[in-house]
């Protein structure tokens, strides 16, 4: 078990690059996510090129992802409209954190797009959350500290996210 966690702490500084699969907050979604949308994944592929880190200054870009999804907007809520196509890089190649997409599954997406066009899930996992039967699971940005359902209606948050972002109170 040592063992394990030695060379866990060895080798995590070469994926400080993707960052850490933190929790998004509301604020950080809705100011840095360049596209917010719901999606469906048409197909996924191998990028041709073997996964490397990104730097800093550049950040993620399509050679440090294993894969490629292609997406079609179903229900836009920031930066697309409905039907658009997608290219997601997705599977950085090195373990955890990561995302995952599969060809005909439905997703509620964060994304920020990177230099080279192709779009990355914010923090990873993180800014990914799975729909099916029109139901979003474990959408924890309405409720924040831990309150969160396991699912909740598309339809209800879809709309809240089209919502303006509270104003903060001064006191």
């Amino acid at each position: 078990m040592r063992t394990l966690l030695l060379t866990l702490l060895i080798c995590c500084p070469s994926v400080t690059g993707f960052g850490l699969g933190a929790a998004l907050n509301e604020k950080t979604v809705r100011e840095k996510s360049d596209i917010i949308a719901h999606v469906t994944i048409i197909a996924t592929s191998p990028v041709a090129t073997k996964p490397s880190a990104p730097s800093e200054a550049t950040g993620p870009k399509l050679d440090s992802f294993s894969s490629v999804a292609t997406a079609r907007v179903l229900s836009p809520v920031k930066g697309c409209k409905e039907g658009d196509s997608l290219r997601l890089a997705f599977d950085n190649g090195f373990g955890c954190p990561n995302v995952s997409y599969t060809p005909n599954e439905e997703c509620l997406v964060f994304l920020q797009k990177g230099p080279d066009g192709v779009y990355t899930t914010m923090n990873l996992y993180c800014g990914r959350f799975t729909v099916k039967a029109g139901q979003v699971s474990d959408f924890y940005l309405m409720h924040p500290m831990g309150q969160a359902p396991q699912t909740l209606p598309l339809s209800t948050v879809l709309a809240w996210l089209r919502e303006p972002a509270p104003a903060k109170s001064v006191n």
